[in-house]
C-alpha cells in the first residue's frame, strides 16, 4: 500500500494536485489486486460443492484427510492396519461401517519386509492381493527411500494417479520425511501440508503411523514421537494400546483402538476391542474405555518420573546437534507439555551444554547441545534409583551411579554450562 502511493505521488510529480495522485493511487491498487497469486474465493462461490465428509471408516477414518495412528512399538499397529487394508480391498464392513465398494490401497512400509511379513498378514486377513500394493525393495534395501514425503511428493502422486487408491498407509511416517526434524512443529507442518492437499484433491485417506513416546503424561496427544505438528495435521488421531486388564503375564494380551482426536466425527467413536492370538485382528467389540484410559508405559512396575520425561524429550530434541534454547522451550511446553522446571532438572541432569551464539544482525541467542556420549548421568528418581538408563545416546555413567565420586558425575556440565538464572530462562 505504501509503496503504490509513493509510485503514484512520483508519477503525478512533486506538484500534482491531491485528486490527480489519489486516481493514481486506485489504479495501481486496481493492479496489485489483479496481480494477485493467492487463490483466494468466497463462500458463496463454493457452495454449489458443500458436501458432508466422506468417510472410509465411519466417524474413524475420513477419506481426504490424514488419520494418525499411534501406539507404542510393537503393540500391533501395523496388524490394525493390515485389517483395515483387507477390508478396504474387498469391500467388507468394519465394526460401525457403511457398506462401500472394492478398492485399492497401497501400503509404504519402512519396518516390515513384503514378502515375508506384509504380504502372509495381507493373506491371513483375507486381502484381495490385487487390489493392494507395495513399493518394491532392492538388494541394498532402501526402498523405503523412494519416497520422500517432504521433497518427492511427484513420485507418490504418479503412484496414486496409476493405482487410485481409497487408502494409503504410511509405516512408520518419520521413515518417510527424509530429512525433515520431526521435533519442530514448523517442520513438520511443512512437510505434511502437500499431503493434505494431495489427499484432498484424489480423496485418499492417509493413516500415518507413529510411535508412541514412553512418557507418563495424561494426556496421551502429547506421547507421540516427534513434534505435535503431526496431531494438529491431521483431522483424526487413534491410538492403539494393550487393554488396561491384561498385563504382560498373559499369554494373548487382548488391544484396544481407542479416537484420541476426532475433528470430523459426530461424537467420539467407541474404543473397541480385538486380540491377534489366530495370528489376524479377531475383533470383541466396543468398550466403555477411553483413550485416557491406555498408554500407561511398562518400566518395571515404576512410574515414569517428570524429569526422566524431560530427559528423554532433550536427548530426542537435540539429537541432530545445537539448537536456541527457546525454540525447545517451547517446543517442550507447547508440543510435550512439559514443564520449565522439569526441563530445566533434566538439562542438569544430562549435562547439557550451553553456548551464547551471535545473529548476523548481532543480536545473541543461547544455543544447547547434548554432551559428547557417555558424559552426562543418568535421570534420578526422588523414590528410587533403579530407573533404567536412558538408551539413545548412552547418556549413564559406566558405575550406574552418577560417577566414580559417587556424586553427579557431571563435571561436564560444572565445566562447560556457563549459564546462571540471570543470563538465560531454562
Amino acid at each position: 500500500m505504501c509503496s503504490a502511493l509513493v509510485e503514484a505521488a512520483t508519477d503525478v510529480g512533486v506538484g500534482g494536485n491531491i485528486g490527480k495522485i489519489k486516481a493514481q493511487l486506485q489504479q495501481r491498487l486496481t493492479h496489485l489486486g489483479q496481480d494477485a497469486d493467492l487463490p483466494d474465493v468466497t463462500f458463496a462461490e463454493l457452495e454449489k460443492d458443500f458436501r458432508e465428509v466422506r468417510w472410509l471408516w465411519a466417524w474413524r477414518i475420513p477419506r481426504g484427510k490424514l488419520t494418525l495412528l499411534s501406539g507404542d512399538p510393537d503393540v500391533g499397529k501395523s496388524f490394525l492396519t493390515t485389517e483395515v487394508a483387507a477390508a478396504v480391498s474387498t469391500g467388507r464392513l468394519l465394526f460401525g461401517d457403511e457398506p462401500r465398494e472394492p478398492a485399492a490401497v497401497l501400503m509404504l512400509s519402512a519396518e516390515d519386509d513384503p514378502e515375508d511379513t506384509v504380504g502372509p498378514r495381507l493373506k491371513a486377513h483375507g486381502a484381495d492381493l490385487t487390489r493392494v500394493c507395495t513399493l518394491r525393495v532392492d538388494e541394498a534395501g532402501k526402498g523405503d527411500d523412494v519416497i520422500d514425503l517432504a521433497s518427492g511428493l511427484d513420485q507418490l502422486e504418479a503412484l496414486i494417479v496409476r493405482r487410485r487408491p481409497a487408502l494409503v498407509v504410511v509405516d512408520p511416517v518419520t521413515a518417510f520425511l527424509g530429512k525433515t526434524d520431526t521435533h519442530r512443529d514448523a517442520a513438520v507442518r511443512a512437510a505434511l501440508t502437500p499431503v493434505r492437499g494431495l489427499a484432498i484433491r484424489y480423496g485418499v485417506a492417509f493413516v500415518l503411523i507413529r510411535h508412541l513416546t514412553k512418557g507418563a503424561r495424561d494426556r496421551v496427544i502429547y506421547r507421540g514421537g516427534g513434534s505435535i505438528g503431526f496431531s494438529a495435521a491431521c483431522r483424526s488421531e487413534l491410538m492403539v494400546d494393550y487393554h488396561p486388564d491384561d498385563g504382560p503375564e498373559v499369554e494373548h494380551r487382548r488391544r484396544v483402538l481407542a479416537a484420541v482426536k476426532h475433528n470430523l466425527a459426530p461424537r467420539t467413536p467407541p474404543a473397541l476391542v480385538y486380540d491377534l492370538s489366530q495370528g489376524r485382528v479377531t475383533w470383541q467389540g466396543p468398550t466403555k474405555l477411553v483413550a485416557r484410559d491406555l498408554g500407561k508405559p511398562e518400566v518395571s512396575g515404576e512410574k515414569l518420573t517428570a524429569e526422566r520425561e524431560a530427559a528423554e524429550f532433550l536427548i530426542d530434541a537435540l539429537h541432530h546437534g545445537e539448537r536456541p534454547v527457546k525454540e525447545v522451550e517451547e517446543e517442550a511446553r507447547q508440543g510435550h507439555n512439559i514443564s520449565q522446571a522439569s526441563l530445566d532438572r533434566a538439562r542438569r541432569t544430562l549435562g547439557v551444554i550451553a553456548k551464547k551464539r551471535a545473529n548476523r544482525d548481532g543480536t545473541t541467542y543461547w544455543g544447547i547441545s547434548l554432551p559428547p556420549s557417555g558424559k552426562g548421568s543418568k535421570p534420578s528418581d526422588a523414590k528410587s534409583d533403579t530407573l533404567a538408563t536412558l538408551d539413545p545416546l548412552q547418556y549413564a555413567a559406566p558405575d550406574g551411579k552418577g560417577g566414580k565420586d559417587g556424586k553427579s558425575g557431571n563435571k561436564l556440565a560444572e565445566q562447560v554450562d556457563p549459564l546462571a538464572p540471570d543470563d538465560v530462562d531454562f
